[in-house]
């Protein structure tokens, strides 16, 4: 290889490197909106701890990086990655797809659907049990 196609690939490296951050601080933005003109996310920050991504929102940077880098991301990742550089290495190891994962449809409940509430449920699971309960044909997470 010569020094200037190692130099573009580097320059490509760093480009992919910079949209995934572009990635993770735009969900780490929506998460925690008054830590936008504070937040500095690099390769190095930690995932948990300084951007504040739980397991689901953890899971919503995996679909974003899929679709935009057009990648298929091992489950693993999930619990796995500690920093945006985990991240990077997995997207540049990834499955190239043909196409982005399309997101899901959402069906909403339509007019004359009766809508039931799960007043009694006070914890998250309580809510989603009454859910599967009343609608078992509906996504519900």
């Amino acid at each position: 290889m010569t020094a200037e196609a190692g130099h573009s690939a580097d320059q490509a490296g760093r480009a992919s490197a910079e949209a995934l951050l572009q990635v993770v601080r735009e969900l780490a933005v929506e998460l925690h909106p008054k830590r936008a003109r504070s937040l500095r996310v690099t390769l190095d920050s930690t995932l948990d701890r300084g951007l504040g991504f739980d397991s689901l929102s953890r899971a919503e940077l995996l679909l974003r990086l899929e679709r935009r880098f057009s990648v298929s991301l091992p489950e693993r990742l999930l619990a796995e990655a500690e920093t945006p550089r985990d991240l990077w290495r997995a997207v540049q190891a990834g499955k190239v797809t043909a196409h982005p994962a399309p997101a899901a449809p959402v069906r909403l409940a339509a007019e004359e659907e009766r809508v039931d509430v799960p007043g009694a449920a006070a914890t998250l699971p309580e809510v989603l049990d009454w859910h599967v309960q009343r609608h078992p044909q509906r996504p519900h997470v």
